[in-house]
């Protein structure tokens, strides 16, 4: 059976990841290259020439990138990692360059798009999916509507306080734990998130710096659990395939008052690396 296909950018602040998607979600091919950030031109160069080069391949291009993305416009009206596009209507340039339709939705909105689309949220009409690395991100759905809010921040949960030590990315991101044992340890030059869980195994005061980190990641869960009363709440981010990280995280929540009184089923988001292109073909989809 024929099956349209979709050009997909996955947009972020050193590598743009790129593919050929079918109609279902499914990436035939895939490959990356440097995100340039001197300027819009110089940031759309790639993408155009690939977008030229695949045209009569395929139906469009769907683009997913961080910041606070205007999907109705088109305009990544704040975007922290790559200024120079900031204010302009990326989808319009690349339509006029390509003749090509296009369409951008924010990252972690894209990872909840994603999860709808052929992942682990197939079934749910209302879930979040929070986002875990250098900050925290995430999309929701509420009655199978993706939640963009009035300015398009909706599901920013990196914004959160959970505490008095800051929000919700600079405390329980992965990269929050990292300065965290960096600290712990005096050192100047940046770990892998491996070393930490390796050495937590052998260093009692790590594995408390470890579990206390678990422990604020359970704060967040709990506040959009509560707030939002979802069916599922699903994580992703490359800390959640460490194979204890869920049940963890389930413990972390057990352990607080009332928990059992919002509680939702907690799991990992399925697509990894690949959400932000299914997230952003399916987003294309639904316009």
């Amino acid at each position: 059976m024929f099956m349209k296909k979709y050009l997909a950018f996955d947009i972020g602040g050193t590598k743009i990841k790129w593919g050929i998607l079918n109609e279902e979600g499914s990436i035939l091919e895939k490959s990356s290259f440097d995100t340039r950030r001197e300027s819009e031109e110089l940031f759309l160069e790639n993408i155009i020439k690939i977008a030229l080069e695949r045209k009569s391949e395929v139906e469009g291009v769907a683009i997913s990138m961080p910041g606070f993305i205007d999907s109705i416009n088109g305009i990544p009206k704040v975007c922290y990692a790559i200024r120079c596009i900031e204010g302009k209507c990326i989808t319009k340039i690349i339509e006029e360059k390509t003749g090509l339709k296009a369409s951008v939705e924010n990252d972690g909105k894209c990872v909840a798009l994603a999860e709808k689309f052929n992942g682990n949220a197939t079934e749910c009409s209302d879930f979040v999916c929070v986002t875990i690395g250098t900050g925290i991100g995430g999309g929701i759905y509420v009655n199978n509507k993706l939640l963009r809010g009035s300015a398009f921040q909706g599901g920013e949960f990196g914004f959160m306080r959970c505490n008095e030590k800051g929000m919700y990315s600079n405390t329980a991101s992965t990269l929050a734990l990292i300065k965290e044992y960096m600290k712990y340890k005096n050192l100047d030059k940046a770990v892998d998130g491996q070393v930490v869980f390796e050495d937590g195994e052998k260093d009692p005061k790590v594995k408390e710096i470890i579990n206390e980190w678990y422990g604020l990641i359970a704060t967040g869960i709990y506040n959009l659990s509560a707030t939002l009363n979802p069916e599922k709440i699903l994580i992703g981010g490359g800390v959640s395939e460490r194979e204890e990280f869920i049940e963890e995280v389930v413990n972390a929540l057990e352990k607080i008052e009332a928990w059992n009184d919002v509680k939702c089923v907690i799991e990992r988001c399925k697509h990894k690396n690949d959400a932000g292109m299914i997230g952003a073909v399916y987003n294309f989809l639904n316009e």
